[in-house]
């Protein structure tokens, strides 16, 4: 399924009327319908019933629409971000840290980053403390720990960043 089709849905789902989804989508009501069937077809569930009396979601159709208005709204947030970066950004570092954590440290240190190395972003993956699947799955370049959390593991170097024994895990 791509953004358009999400697009259509997501229009019928708001007005429930396929006239004027059509109509504000700028295609013709058959040609619209025919679209919404092909949908049902692929995903394997009714969307919308059609009667005399209008157009209802059915319950599957409700949930399916609440999830595709969230996987829209990530899909323009994360196409909005990426044409932002294109022109400026060369790299991007992701960087893991326990949720409790990023308060306290994230906003200074991007900060700082950002005054080195200007051209390259850093992105924030959180997660529960002592939890390094991230790190270990390739999904985060760098790390943040606390002292001997992965010190004993080969091939990993910590590096003290701050007396209070937070590290950097590379």
């Amino acid at each position: 399924m791509d953004i358009r089709q999400m697009d259509i849905l997501l229009k019928i789902r708001n007005t429930l009327n396929f006239n004027r989804a059509a109509e504000d989508i700028g295609i013709s009501q058959p040609s619209l319908s025919y679209q919404v069937k092909q949908i049902e077809q692929e995903i394997g569930f009714t969307v919308f019933e059609r009667s005399g009396k209008g157009v209802f979601m059915t319950p599957a159709g409700e949930q399916f629409c609440l999830s595709l208005f969230s996987i829209r709204e990530e899909y323009r947030r994360i196409l909005e971000q990426c044409q932002n970066m294109s022109g400026r950004v060369r790299q991007d570092i992701r960087i893991g840290l326990p949720t409790r954590s990023a308060l306290k440290l994230l906003p200074e240190v991007i900060r700082k980053f950002s005054e080195i190395c200007p051209d390259v972003s850093v992105t924030p993956v959180f997660h529960q403390y002592g939890d390094f699947t991230a790190l270990f799955s390739g999904r985060t370049d760098l790390e943040f720990a606390a002292t001997g959390d992965l010190g004993r593991i080969h091939g990993v170097d910590e590096h003290p960043l701050y007396e209070s024994r937070i590290y950097l895990i590379v």
